[in-house]
């Protein structure tokens, strides 16, 4: 029995699949190069504020750096500092095969997190998950973004708050929620849970990352820091969302767009009471879903694919942060066996709308009012449809089964 639960962990079926896995980055990089697209230029702002915190340099010059100016926590420019003591052209080389290896360590996780004994047909699911992001994985490698990081990271607290180890959790959801607070959507799951020691050292951890920058601003320098990346943070926030505007990949205006609620004018007052109401409702299905899986012997993976896999469809932001998704997808498709054959087909129709927007496919083909059915596929926000119906899908199969 020993044996064969090592097996499941050290499979050459395991390390074949997250090779093919790694493949996929390197083969991204090739065609980065051979098409002059390797730029990275997310990247190159992170690399930019790392070079500048180091001096101890003001982070936030917004009519300096205009768009693409950084507008990220002080602490997260401390954490590309290795990189930056490197040429930018190396860097940014360094950097892209960092992201390789922490999408396949990613993945890896998302293994270990669900991987049981005698468990033989989980490596198929899994090459399908990668093959499935990899629209959202072209486009984070290509501009140098965080999400496969924060993702690892997720997975890693999901890793050792199963295995009981609270302290380590909370240093890898603090560090998280640094480079981007999309970590805090874990929050109101742990008070829910009452995993007050995990929550203290989470808060504890998160102090103590806040203050580190002290080391190169002192306390004034750090206070004029905050204080500019606050107002980094109300100028964001303050941004006016169009809910019925195309590309537009937030539930928020999914739902309007395809719903009656199209017809209404939308004014301030109306759109804060839409988006209360909806997030209420989300709220509610999470806490069912909490109640259903809490008997469950693998609630923790379950309960953290269907908590991160809101993330970007509650956030206004690009298709590469739908990689939050892929945990959700991995689960769906290792249990996609017990789900009814209506389930199956609604997953399938999920699954391609989520991942099928293949731009060197679709490009070739024109669609009535834009340019390709590609660009077409983007306005419409497809892949939110997708992975609403996804989500919805796994919903209701937690619900099945802790029924049955």
């Amino acid at each position: 029995m020993n044996s064969k639960i090592q097996n499941s962990n050290t499979s050459p079926s395991l390390w074949l699949t997250l090779g093919i896995l790694a493949l996929i980055g390197v083969i991204y990089f090739i065609i980065e190069q051979l098409n002059g697209r390797f730029q990275l230029v997310d990247f190159e702002v992170y690399y930019k504020a790392a070079t500048r915190a180091i001096s101890g340099e003001n982070l936030y010059r917004p009519e300096e750096d205009g768009f693409f100016r950084y507008k990220y926590s002080i602490t997260a420019a401390l954490f590309f500092i290795p990189l930056s003591v490197l040429p930018l052209f190396a860097s940014k080389v360094c950097y892209w095969f960092l992201l390789t290896f922490t999408m396949v360590f990613g993945y890896r996780l998302l293994h270990t997190l669900t991987a049981r004994p005698f468990q033989s047909k989980i490596y198929g699911p899994l090459l399908l998950t990668g093959i499935l992001g990899l629209v959202s994985t072209e486009l984070e490698l290509h501009l140098g973004q965080v999400n496969f990081i924060i993702l690892s990271l997720l997975l890693g607290t999901a890793y050792f708050y199963k295995k009981q180890k609270q302290l380590s959790a909370a240093l890898l959801w603090a560090i998280s929620i640094f480079l981007k607070p999309f970590g805090l959507i874990l929050l109101p799951y742990f008070i829910v849970r009452k995993e007050f020691k995990l929550l203290g050292f989470f808060f504890s951890l998160a102090t103590l990352l806040f203050f580190l920058p002290i080391l190169f601003y002192g306390w004034t320098g750090l206070w004029e820091q905050t204080q500019l990346w606050m107002q980094e943070l109300s100028i964001e926030m303050s941004k006016k969302q169009d809910l019925l505007q195309e590309a537009n990949h937030t539930i928020f205006s999914v739902i309007a767009r395809y719903t009656p609620l199209a017809y209404i004018t939308f004014s301030d007052s109306i759109i804060k009471i839409y988006q209360l109401v909806l997030l209420s409702s989300l709220g509610l299905i999470v806490l069912f879903a909490m109640r259903k899986t809490k008997d469950m012997e693998d609630h923790i993976p379950y309960d953290f694919a269907y908590l991160i896999a809101l993330i970007p469809m509650l956030s206004f932001t690009d298709k590469n942060a739908f990689l939050f998704v892929l945990p959700l997808i991995f689960m769906l498709l290792i249990n996609f066996h017990k789900l009814p054959k209506l389930a199956k087909f609604l997953s399938v129709l999920g699954l391609f709308l989520y991942g099928g927007n293949v731009r060197e496919l679709w490009m070739r083909i024109p669609a009535p009012g834009y340019d390709n059915a590609a660009l077409c596929w983007d306005a419409l926000s497809f892949i939110t449809i997708g992975s609403l119906l996804v989500w919805s899908i796994f919903v209701f199969f937690i619900h099945r089964s802790s029924t049955q």
